[in-house]
């Protein structure tokens, strides 16, 4: 990734798709700061057949990479083919991020790149 790969803040979202926690796949979402310049990130969770979207926000520090389990940490347990949009509120930084689908019987991960939208 090269900051001419990440978004910043205006510059649209991305967006991670299939995440699921179950009792087969857990998914951790990877964000990371690309231009060493602070930014405030938004994560918006869409579950399938809900009408209401979790959401928080965090200050993401200049070159900063997170990697969190964030349905779990939503309250989430059962949940498939969920989608985790991903934009800066605020800052200067830019950012990228990815998925990472993990089979609780092998470990193996799948990485998921996220996809960009304006």
């Amino acid at each position: 990734m090269t900051a001419a790969d990440g978004i910043g803040a205006g510059g649209g979202s991305l967006q991670i798709l299939q995440v699921e926690e179950s009792v087969r796949y857990r998914t951790n979402i990877g964000i990371f700061e690309v231009t060493g310049k602070p930014a405030t990130v938004e994560l918006s969770i869409f579950v399938p057949e809900s009408k209401t979207v979790a959401r928080t926000s965090f200050d993401l520090k200049a070159n900063e990479f997170r990697q969190l389990n964030v349905l779990r940490e939503a309250g989430f347990d059962d949940v498939y083919n969920a989608r985790i949009q991903v934009r800066v509120l605020s800052g200067t930084g830019k950012i990228a991020a990815y998925g990472s689908v993990i089979d609780m019987i092998t470990q193996d991960p799948t990485f998921v790149p996220a996809q960009g939208s304006q």
